[in-house]
């Protein structure tokens, strides 16, 4: 992953809420950066298999 999409990825960890401020400002970087399309959508991919795991394990725990 290159320089962008890793501060992208870090961005999007401590994303804990619906901001529309912080989604906002990630919208912008992604389009200001489409040469690193590709890293920056592994990164938001990553984050929603993340969240799915952690939802899925913890409803599958009961």
């Amino acid at each position: 992953m290159d320089e962008v999409a890793t501060i992208y990825s870090e961005i999007l960890e401590c994303l804990r809420t619906e901001s529309k401020h912080s989604i906002t400002e990630l919208s912008i970087v992604a389009d200001q950066q489409l040469r690193r399309a590709e890293g920056i959508a592994r990164a938001i991919c990553d984050r929603i298999l993340k969240g799915f795991f952690f939802f899925f394990s913890f409803f599958t725990s009961f």
